[in-house]
């Protein structure tokens, strides 16, 4: 197994910011790396949230331009089809369950409300490559939140192995690309509903157990990722435990 030390993520940092620009840093490998580094003992993690802090990454990507798409709301219906009925992401099929439940028996989620949609395309043309889909959206009596589904299963290989770091940063780019008085034009339900009303959240739903990162984070062991969530405005919500 490969480790880095301090300065080799540091660098990795600085290099994909120069390249990509902060919208392009949640797609970078490094932002998924688990471990510590091999010289001062860090988890990565830690050193990459300490380092985006340092170079205020949160005010950057509110710099980024949304991309101008007329319509997100598509007519999912909540059924499998033909295109998502063996999918290997989990988390499409459980984004699709969520929705369903929702839909059909009323179920709500904790803070994050009713689900009414999921895969939320942000693409306006072919030419925006590497952008995907908001996993789910939700909305409350005065909130609607844009949703990073993350999965967790004890010894599944299938199970997203993406970091709180990932994730974090993926949705909180998706809500700058997001043209939000479109997005609100798109949906019957949020009519009445303002921009300043929408909000960023992960959604952990978890079948067996939850990993070393989740766990470190709610003991309180990894402050710069608490710190970065909290600059970039991001929620975490564990559906079997509630807001941490």
């Amino acid at each position: 197994m490969i480790t880095y030390s301090e300065i080799e993520i540091i660098n990795k940092i600085n290099n994909a910011l120069g390249q990509n620009g902060p919208e392009g840093l949640y797609q970078q490998d490094f932002v998924n790396y688990r471990g510590k580094t091999k010289d001062t003992e860090e988890y990565y993690t830690e050193v990459i949230s300490r380092e985006l802090i340092i170079n205020d990454f949160a005010t950057k990507l509110k710099g980024i331009t949304p991309i101008n798409r007329g319509k997100y709301n598509v007519g999912h219906s909540g059924m499998v089809t033909t295109d998502n009925a063996y999918s290997n992401r989990i988390e499409e099929r459980i984004a699709i369950a969520l929705f369903n439940a929702s839909k059909n028996f009323s179920i709500t989620f904790g803070k994050l409300g009713e689900i009414i949609d999921y895969q939320v395309p942000l693409k306006a043309t072919q030419s925006n490559k590497g952008i995907g889909k908001i996993d789910l959206i939700s909305k409350t009596k005065d909130e609607i939140w844009l949703i990073e589904l993350k999965y967790y299963k004890h010894k599944d290989k299938k199970a997203n192995k993406e970091t709180l770091l990932r994730a974090a940063l993926e949705i909180a780019t998706y809500y700058q690309w997001l043209d939000k008085q479109n997005f609100l034009n798109s949906y019957e339900q949020f009519k009445g509903y303002k921009e300043e009303q929408i909000k960023k959240s992960i959604l952990i739903f978890n079948e067996n157990e939850r990993d070393k990162e989740y766990e470190e984070l709610k003991n309180g062991n990894m402050p710069f990722l608490k710190n970065l969530l909290k600059k970039l405005e991001v929620n975490i919500y564990d559906i079997g435990v509630g807001e941490i």
